[in-house]
């Protein structure tokens, strides 16, 4: 398998003994600090979540993947030290960049203001789907797709265009309309085949 360049941005935080203390409020020294960081970074979490994957022609099967990460990694520098080998002082630096740390890295940036509420993934996977990828950064009402837009957007391989008509208006359209990520719908037919014109609701923008 070839290796893959990936751009990404890793995040880290600097601090000393003295800036964990102001920021805590406890008391520990030098030793102490670094052996709670060092048991905080080992303890390990289990993030379980669904995955689609195409089997047999145009089936899709989910899958569940289970990923085991931590929350960040560490790493630290004697800034102090006796002629003992006692360590009376160190800088440390906190690396988020394992799963746990960039999911919370990214809700940081977002200032937790997530757009998608917890009612959202009770919606039908091609709703989602057609949601995150057409409407989600779409402020533009009322929005006219084509048939094949919208299907392609959800995933949806199927050739006959009267089931496929029918799933895009039962497992899409109307779940979106029902739980008010959209105010409505409307199918219309043209010269160039089927389109949908889909109204955004009013309180959409701050799901």
């Amino acid at each position: 398998m070839p290796l893959r360049n990936l751009q990404r941005r890793n995040y880290s935080i600097g601090f000393t003994d003295r800036d964990f203390r102001n920021n805590t409020g406890l008391k520990l020294n030098s030793s102490d600090i670094l052996a709670l960081l060092l048991e905080t970074s080992r303890v390990e979490f289990k993030v379980s979540f669904p995955v689609r994957l195409r089997s047999t022609g145009s089936k899709m099967n989910v899958h569940r993947m289970n990923f085991y990460s931590r929350f960040f990694e560490l790493a630290e520098e004697g800034v102090k030290v006796r002629k003992d080998g006692i360590v009376q002082e160190r800088r440390y630096r906190v690396f988020l960049n394992t799963l746990l740390g960039e999911l919370f890295v990214n809700n940081l940036l977002a200032k937790f203001n997530d757009r998608i509420g917890l009612d959202f993934y009770a919606l039908p996977e091609s709703a989602q789907l057609f949601y995150r990828r057409k409407l989600l950064h779409n402020n533009i009402s009322p929005i006219e797709f084509k048939l094949e837009t919208i299907a392609e957007a959800a995933g949806l391989t199927n050739i006959n265009r009267t089931n496929l008509i029918r799933t895009i208006e039962k497992n899409i359209l109307e779940p979106l309309k029902d739980r008010e990520y959209i105010a409505s719908f409307e199918r219309s037919k043209g010269l160039d085949g089927t389109r949908y014109i889909v109204k955004r609701a009013a309180s959409d923008s701050s799901k």
